[in-house]
């Protein structure tokens, strides 16, 4: 009997504990790569590799990955119902996430996802035989959760009048949409490549990206991913992405549920920051138009490392900054994207230095200029280079 009755508290202990653990929220996703198309000259090699690589990412994160490879309309349409369903059954705390590799286009703002069955000759035809990115939105509104993302490699070449990929039109920006993540593989109206090795640029920077710093705020995350394309076509290709997350801003790809931090605020700030000036060169330079960090400043970045090894308890912001003259003023975003870059490289010093990863974010200021339009050329190289702030 004695033992019959530890038996029992030991039960209601356990179903005790178990009723108070939150539990993680449901995460499900929708991964399709079409490279397999009817027209010969559509075909593509790697969307069905980058959709292995994506799915086999995000299953390692906890996600429930329906995995389609060169399928037809019919499928695709299906595919979109199931994932609809899905996420609506898992609920309004599910995380839900479509990733499509392959040909798309846009027109008069509608964003399709072109199906290997496809063989429309204009722009006109093609919107009869593609399925449109809004049914997915639609369905993301409908379940009403707080973290959905749209991840778009789907800017490959494909030669069709009014506009499709090559420069000439591309995938249309729909802005920030409530609640959802919209990244995509280049710039909207913009060119991505479809890569030699294997795998596009873009999903080989996001898949690197995934693995390495998957407790990186989503934002941080594709900036980062932003600035690894951007530096690996030269400037060719540059992704960008809309973060419409505004209840859950900071959501991050970690399977670890996050916790409000325990550790108490600075109330010594100021005296951090004085010290933080005086024992470190808070700025890095670069070279016109490089991201690349140049031996004579990495001394620079080793002083900072050195206090922040010091001071664990601070966290900070790496601030990008460009000479407007360098890309042209009309080139603002890659202005920005340069600026990001070269934060991008000095925040990848510090992580391979040992520097906690949550500790270290990345923001741009975009182009700058002298106040004083006599200054000379030193004035202006003030402005190449990343400010490292500390964090309250």
């Amino acid at each position: 009997m004695r033992w019959f009755l530890r038996f029992i508290a030991a039960a209601v202990l356990l179903v005790g504990g178990l009723g108070n653990a939150e539990p993680i929220p449901k995460r499900i996703a929708l991964v399709i790569g079409n490279g397999a198309y009817q027209v010969p000259t559509w075909r593509l090699v790697n969307p069905p590799h980058d959709a292995r690589l994506m799915a086999e990412r995000l299953r390692g994160l906890g996600f429930e990955v329906d995995l389609e490879s060169d399928i037809d309309r019919r499928a695709m349409e299906g595919a979109f119902h199931r994932f609809g369903q899905r996420l609506k059954a898992a609920g309004p705390d599910a995380v839900g996430l479509f990733y499509y590799a392959g040909h798309g286009a846009q027109k008069d703002g509608v964003n399709l996802l072109v199906p290997v069955d496809a063989t429309a000759r204009t722009m006109d035809e093609l919107r009869f035989q593609a399925p449109a990115m809004q049914f997915l939105l639609n369905d993301m509104a409908e379940v009403g959760n707080a973290v959905n993302l749209i991840i778009l490699d789907a800017c490959r070449d494909i030669p069709l009048e009014e506009g499709m990929r090559g420069g000439r039109g591309g995938l249309a920006d729909v802005g920030r949409v409530a609640n959802v993540f919209i990244a995509y593989a280049a710039a909207p109206g913009r060119t991505a490549s479809d890569g030699a090795d294997g795998n596009s640029p873009f999903t080989t920077a996001l898949a690197q990206a995934l693995a390495s710093q998957p407790s990186d705020p989503v934002e941080l995350l594709f900036s980062d991913v932003q600035s690894r394309v951007y530096n690996a076509s030269a400037g060719g290709q540059s992704p960008e992405y809309r973060n419409g997350l505004v209840r859950a801003p900071r959501w991050s790809f970690s399977v670890a549920r996050s916790s409000p931090s325990t550790a108490p605020r600075l109330p010594n700030f100021p005296a951090l920051v004085a010290d933080f000036d005086a024992h470190a060169i808070t700025r890095v330079f670069f070279d016109v138009a490089s991201t690349a960090l140049r031996p004579d400043n990495k001394p620079f970045a080793d002083s900072q490392i050195a206090w922040l090894r010091a001071h664990p308890e601070v966290s900070v912001v790496l601030e990008g900054n460009a000479d407007e003259r360098e890309l042209g003023v009309a080139q603002a975003t890659s202005v920005r994207n340069l600026a990001l870059g070269r934060a991008a490289v000095v925040r990848a010093y510090m992580l391979d230095a040992g520097i906690d990863p949550a500790r270290v974010s990345i923001a741009s200021f975009g182009a700058d200029s002298p106040t004083d339009a006599r200054s000379t050329e030193d004035a202006w190289a003030m402005n190449r280079g990343v400010v490292t702030r500390l964090r309250p």
